[in-house]
């Protein structure tokens, strides 16, 4: 059986340049994580600075009902 597939389109600009940009990526259907979000990488420190955790960039959660 064939594997679907699911193409990925983006476009947006450049806030440095005003240039057009656009990303192309093709998706397999064991890729996708349907109902489901990416983690939140933001927090606030104890001193109220933003803090930014990467290591949880690739990180999903399923939604909740």
């Amino acid at each position: 059986m064939a594997m679907k597939r699911r193409d990925l389109l983006l476009g947006g600009a450049d806030d440095s340049s005003a240039q057009r940009l656009y990303a192309r990526y093709i998706y397999s259907e064991h890729d996708i994580r349907w109902h489901h979000r990416y983690r939140d990488i933001t927090s606030l420190s104890d001193n109220g600075r933003l803090v930014l955790d990467y290591s949880k960039f690739h990180d999903v959660v399923p939604e909740k009902k």
